[in-house]
């Protein structure tokens, strides 16, 4: 209910003063987050249409959490983009977006889940038009989501076949669809181009709306869709393939999208697990998540503005000419390595706990030990490292300028994110028992040091072999391809060998039909 209500309100932003827009859209998502925590939700809210009940107003204990904590970081990056002036459609779509994903956390049967899927994907697809990039990364987009709309129909379609209903909790068919539609949603490799090439293309203030909510959408649907499917392999591979393209990339919002792809795979091992403790730490990890990769995400916004490039290479000093920035980096970089006292080592250590034992707890931990090293490279490459002598002419006038005045609105969001960074790591307790019934913990000798040791073997790692490991990697790991490329690929090669086969000797034509003739009459002898 809270979400339609945040879906109507988008359209009362296009008669609203274009000054007031993004304020009143901030105003509306900071509202919903209260409404989730207090306001009596029990009550069922549905529509029946052409013989099929529509619910969405279902507020299980981790919808609560997760949708307060969608809300809050709404308005917070609604707040960091307003001194750069968006107008009322990205107001509008923002809502649209953010919306959506808060109604697909709540509803009870698959007709309602299909719709706020794809009301997800309009509010981006607004977000990016209006944005001005290039068609074809507009057009990508566009294509693997409508791909994934078409899979999620597909298996509603034949799980309706199956079972005769519609509810979220009688799936019994149609997973293999569902699990395609969850892995585009959820940017898997090699599923994942829509985002590695969308992220980095648009402007900084639509990246930090756009982080939080598509992928987020993906994992809510691996809950609600594959519950108990057992993904956690599927999501270590994902966490660790990712991690390892994150540690080549030059650039900053590259660097953070595959980061995205990583961490969401940990929260898809999480939430499809069959352990209920993994799923509490899937969801906990979502909302960590969007804090600390929305910090990441400004962060990497106020260096562009700082030295007018996305280079991780070419950015050098920053720590000594915005020290506040280098603290909110430092904030986001422990958290998503998982190091106490942040939230990310609350959410990654009831995962190692959930799943200890198993294959897939190694791969997390792998994952870990390449996202602490990725953001040793990112604070000391952007932060740290002092160059001798700038490379270019460009670069020797961006170290002579004054740096660029980030404002104060935008250092007030930073800071809020940087405080729930705190707030969810220092006193986890209070969330796990109120939304999640459990009461884990963290803090004692053998939980901090699990915390702790990734984080240091990186930092070694990092100190005594970090050109040649990513000198390694560059090598070794084929460039980052989407599966449209992939299977374009594969037919280019098939015509190419077709070609060569077909040349016209009718010999050779004569020798295949004989040939074939021989193997079918071989296999009929032998049945």
């Amino acid at each position: 209910m809270i979400g339609l209500l945040v879906i109507a309100s988008a359209c009362a932003m296009a008669i609203l003063p274009q000054r007031w827009a993004i304020t009143a859209a901030s105003a509306v998502l900071a509202v919903a987050a209260a409404a989730h925590l207090m306001a009596p939700l029990s009550v069922p809210i549905g529509a029946e249409f052409f013989g099929f009940v529509f619910s969405f107003s279902h507020y299980p204990p981790e919808a609560r959490f997760v949708g307060a904590a969608l809300a809050a970081f709404g308005s917070i990056s609604l707040l960091y983009v307003r001194p750069h002036r968006p107008g009322r459609w990205f107001a509008a779509a923002a809502l649209l977006h953010s919306g959506a994903t808060l109604a697909l956390a709540t509803v009870a049967d698959l007709l309602s889940f299909f719709v706020f899927w794809e009301l997800i994907t309009l509010g981006a697809i607004i977000l990016i038009y209006q944005d001005q990039t290039r068609f074809s990364v507009l057009r990508r987009y566009f294509i693997y989501q409508m791909a994934g709309a078409v899979a999620l129909l597909i298996g509603i379609a034949v799980n309706y076949g199956a079972t005769g209903d519609v509810s979220l909790s009688n799936i019994s068919a149609g997973h293999a669809f569902f699990l395609l539609a969850v892995a585009i949603k959820t940017a898997a490799i090699p599923l994942h181009l829509w985002l590695t090439e969308t992220y980095p293309a648009v402007r900084r203030e639509t990246v930090v709306v756009l982080s939080a909510y598509a992928t987020k959408a993906g994992v809510i649907g691996a809950g609600l869709l594959l519950p108990g499917f057992g993904l956690e392999i599927f999501g270590g591979v994902v966490a660790l393939v990712a991690v390892l393209y994150a540690l080549k990339q030059r650039g900053l919002r590259e660097f953070l999208s595959f980061h995205i792809i990583s961490q969401v795979g940990y929260m898809t091992a999480g939430v499809a697990s069959v352990v209920p403790l993994a799923v509490s730490g899937g969801y906990y990890h979502l909302v960590s998540h969007v804090i600390y990769k929305g910090l990441l995400f400004m962060v990497a916004g106020s260096l562009v503005d700082c030295f007018g490039h996305n280079d991780m290479y070419r950015i050098e000093g920053a720590g000594r000419r915005k020290p506040l920035l280098m603290l909110a980096a430092v904030v986001g970089s422990a958290s998503i390595a998982g190091l106490p006292p942040f939230n990310g080592f609350i959410s990654k250590s009831l995962l190692k706990q959930a799943l200890a034992g198993t294959p897939a707890v190694w791969l997390l931990i792998a994952a870990s030990v390449g996202t602490a090293l990725s953001f040793t490279k990112f604070l000391y490459l952007c932060f740290f490292v002092s160059k001798a002598e700038p490379e270019s002419a460009a670069d020797q006038a961006a170290a002579k300028a004054p740096p660029a005045r980030t404002p104060l609105v935008q250092w007030l969001a930073m800071g809020l994110l940087s405080a729930g960074c705190v707030a969810l790591g220092v006193a986890p307790q209070l969330v796990l028992r109120q939304f999640f019934h459990t009461g884990a913990e963290f803090y004692y000798a053998g939980g901090i040091l699990s915390g702790v040791w990734p984080a240091l073997l990186a930092a070694a790692l990092f100190v005594a072999a970090f050109a040649r490991i990513n000198r390694l990697l560059r090598a070794a790991l084929p460039q980052s391809t989407g599966v449209l490329r992939i299977m374009r690929r594969a037919a280019i090669a098939a015509v190419a060998q077709l070609r060569i086969l077909h040349n016209g000797h009718l010999l050779r034509y004569i020798s295949w039909a004989v040939s074939g003739l021989i193997i079918v009459w071989a296999v009929l002898l032998l049945l």
